[in-house]
């Protein structure tokens, strides 16, 4: 029998996976608002910039948990903000909307919540 992660760990890897779910969910919705993008570009772009650093962030320090499957980290944490980050391949020197940005960060939205739905099984 395998031994439960810790607590305390899984607990600060569901509020920081819940954060990022919840950018990605705001960067989504002002993309997708058609009427107001244009007008907000400039905000809009300084979030998925700061999104996409801070997954590259959170993926360079996660590298050292390693790979062990009974660590938190590793199982979950690790590999989700590194399969979001890849998603976040559209230049941020693009348009949103040509861009092609709202795929992108719907496909990120889509991997932190499986990663999230994995913990909760936990």
């Amino acid at each position: 029998m395998t031994e439960p992660f810790d607590h305390a760990d899984t607990n600060a890897i569901r509020l920081r996976l819940r954060s990022y779910e919840e950018r990605c969910t705001l960067l989504l919705r002002a993309i997708g608002d058609n009427k107001t993008v244009t007008a907000r570009v400039e905000q809009i772009r300084d979030q998925y910039i700061a999104l996409k650093r801070d997954l590259k962030a959170d993926a360079a320090a996660t590298r050292r948990a390693g790979k062990d499957p009974a660590c938190a980290v590793a199982a979950f944490f690790s590999p989700a903000v590194n399969e979001a980050a890849l998603h976040l391949k559209p230049t941020s020197g693009s348009h949103p909307i040509a861009g092609n940005w709202l795929s992108a960060v719907y496909d990120a939205r889509v991997d932190i919540c499986h990663y999230l739905a994995q913990l909760d099984r936990n």
